[in-house]
């Protein structure tokens, strides 16, 4: 397969270096993001999805680009079942079987304060100073901007097309939208972003963000539990509550942290995945909306007014890092608790 440049596996390499800091502070309430139902959980701790994951790779011997793993193509029960603690917490997660017909490529790691400074010219991030932690206070524009320029510098061609960009802090950029990197303009307030000369996001050349359903599917590898382990949750630690098997795979409000840590410090999923749980919320490609039932490579609807981002965060409760949960918020909001990981369809 095509590989990129020398610049991009130097970027990318920068997620791989992973500190030991411990975390300190003290432990409490789970901070609510806004957008999040804090609806009652269900009193049922049954995770089993009995769900029949097909993740046929017989024929795929592609490598992935370095920093990112290869995700076979596939079909898996997207959501949980009424049964789930926690069960439509954020949103709709009405279980439904999705069919994946693309091997993708995700990133190993959220996107860094290191990668995101090097490639923007800025680092956004409240935590600052920690460069492998994962970037955050980045709003949904930025995240599309960010997969453009690390396909820029890859070489390839863009998947989004943004106009009438505005600054955060008030300029018109208008196509000049990475005009608005800098902190002195604060990022991309608001643009109209199309997909660049591609039918669907599928078809994008270059990196960009996921869909909600490749998302998930690679949250899960394989998995038909509430978490990536094999384990499920309980109404004895549907929040902060200690000890639980969480705390070995997800930065979360249950490890009495008072910021991001450091990519990688957790236990990966089966594909190879870190912090597909915690840490920060990942933007996706799609708008919030309910689940339409049994479908084949969704992409979201066409328009709404909150974007999904997907996979808690460091002060988020344990019932919001299950792989099913759902997080939205304007495409416009920041968060010290919001980041992105980048994805690119399989050459």
């Amino acid at each position: 397969m095509k590989r990129t440049n020398v610049f991009l596996s130097v970027l990318l390499a920068l997620g791989a270096l992973v500190c030991a800091i411990a975390c300190g502070g003290s432990s409490g309430a789970a901070t609510l993001k806004s957008g999040d139902d804090d609806s009652s959980p269900s009193d049922d701790d049954d995770n089993d999805n009995d769900n029949d994951n097909d993740n046929d790779n017989d024929d795929n011997d592609a490598t992935a680009e370095p920093g990112f793993v290869l995700v076979p193509h596939g079909t898996f029960n997207m959501g949980s079942p009424v049964s789930e603690i926690g069960h439509d917490l954020g949103g709709d997660e009405t279980l439904h079987t999705v069919t994946l017909t693309h091997d993708f490529e995700m990133s190993v790691y959220d996107a860094t304060q290191a990668q995101f400074a090097a490639t923007m010219g800025w680092n956004p991030s409240k935590n600052e100073g920690c460069e492998n932690c994962p970037v955050e206070e980045v709003d949904w524009f930025d995240a599309v901007a960010y997969a453009n320029a690390v396909s820029a510098a890859a070489g390839l061609v863009a998947c989004y097309a943004l106009s009438d960009a505005v600054c955060t802090d008030g300029t018109p950029a208008g196509t000049d939208y990475m005009a608005c990197e800098n902190a002195a303009q604060g990022g991309i307030d608001s643009a109209t972003v199309a997909l660049d000369d591609a039918a669907t996001v599928y078809d994008c050349p270059g990196f960009r963000l996921p869909t909600e359903a490749e998302w998930e599917y690679a949250a899960r590898a394989g998995t038909t539990t509430a978490f990536y382990d094999g384990q499920g949750l309980d109404e004895a630690h549907y929040q902060c509550e200690v000890p639980f098997h969480v705390t070995a795979i997800a930065w979360y409000c249950g490890e009495e942290g008072t910021s991001t840590m450091p990519v990688g410090g957790k236990t990966p999923n089966a594909w190879g995945l870190y912090d597909m749980s915690g840490n920060v919320w990942e933007w996706v490609w799609d708008w919030l909306a309910d689940y339409p039932g049994d479908i084949t490579d969704p992409v979201g609807p066409t328009t709404g007014s909150l974007r999904v981002n997907r996979g808690g965060g460091w002060n988020y409760r344990a019932a919001g890092v299950r792989s099913a949960c759902r997080g939205s918020d304007t495409p416009d909001h920041r968060y010290v608790a919001l980041g992105l990981r980048i994805a690119r369809t399989a050459p």
